[in-house]
């Protein structure tokens, strides 16, 4: 963060996430679905540059022009709160984003985006709140939020806001297909609601969350259903060519495929990096978008 009389300026990261583990529970009331899931942020990451001044308003910009940027956005809307919680009234921000993770692709980022505009904001503008709070602050923004605050691996449960850190855990090396394919995080659901997928009974709790990444780290082999998306197969229904991508990550020697969040980017975990680096590079030669990447936190 630099700082040049009344004017501020730094810059933060964003990073993608995946799921290791989600299980849709229940459709509430309120139209949001109980959830519980084992989530690792990656270092796949957005950039974000950010400035305070004097003035009023927000102002965002972004390298991919289908982002909303507008009021009501959700990182304008993140912006928006770190000025309530610095309780700053006299100040513009202005922000610009530089996109790197794919959108409507189940990778969190524009969650991600707004999380990290919220501690950006906040922390440039002097305003020393607790991590665990801006998390709880950060629900009124979306469901995904809170996990981001932290960035850290964690069990989450509720509809994605009761966030449980896991700490000490090993790094992941992984690779991330992402098929182009747009996949609304509603009309997952929706269809979830519609056919009632469920994959697996029981509870994963936090020590079995720990148990599994450890052994992945390892190279120790998991049960058959350690890893499982009860969203998985209402996208595959759907868009049933997908597939080919976790096909794709398996020949390529990853240990285990699988669909992230509400999709449509898969990715495959592999033993080592340079295994990693080598199936991205191979798979990239043959027109996919791939990425190599490893777990961070």
């Amino acid at each position: 963060m630099q700082s040049s009389g009344s004017e501020k300026t730094g810059s933060v990261l964003a990073p993608a996430k995946v799921n290791l583990y989600l299980r849709v529970l229940r459709r509430r009331p309120d139209g949001y679905h109980d959830i519980e899931s084992l989530v690792l942020p990656i270092s796949l990451r957005d950039r974000i540059r950010i400035r305070c001044g004097p003035g009023r308003g927000i102002a965002i910009s972004c390298s991919d022009p289908s982002i909303p940027t507008g009021r009501g956005s959700l990182v304008w809307r993140a912006a928006a709160l770190a000025l309530r919680c610095a309780r700053k009234d006299f100040v513009r921000v202005e922000i610009a984003l530089r996109k790197e993770i794919p959108v409507a692709a189940g990778l969190g980022g524009g969650s991600s985006d707004a999380a990290a505009v919220l501690r950006g904001v906040a922390s440039l503008l002097g305003a020393e709140v607790p991590v665990a709070r801006l998390a709880r602050a950060a629900r009124a923004i979306g469901a995904d939020v809170p996990f981001f605050v932290y960035s850290q691996p964690a069990r989450i449960r509720g509809i994605g806001d009761r966030v449980e850190v896991i700490a000490g855990l090993p790094r992941l090396w992984m690779v991330v297909l992402w098929p182009r394919v747009p996949i609304s995080a509603r009309w997952a659901y929706t269809g979830w609601d519609r056919i009632r997928q469920r994959g697996r009974s029981g509870s994963l709790t936090k020590k079995a969350a720990i148990s599994m990444i450890r052994s992945l780290g390892e190279g120790r082999e998991l049960p058959a259903d350690a890893l499982g998306n009860d969203l998985e197969p209402v996208v595959l229904a759907a868009h049933p060519e997908l597939s080919l991508y976790r096909e794709a990550l398996l020949e390529k020697g990853a240990k285990a495929a699988l669909m992230s969040g509400s999709g449509s980017a898969f990715f495959g975990l592999y033993a080592a990096r340079a295994e990693a680096e080598r199936a991205a590079r191979s798979l990239r030669a043959r027109g996919y978008w791939a990425r190599a990447v490893h777990t961070i936190g």
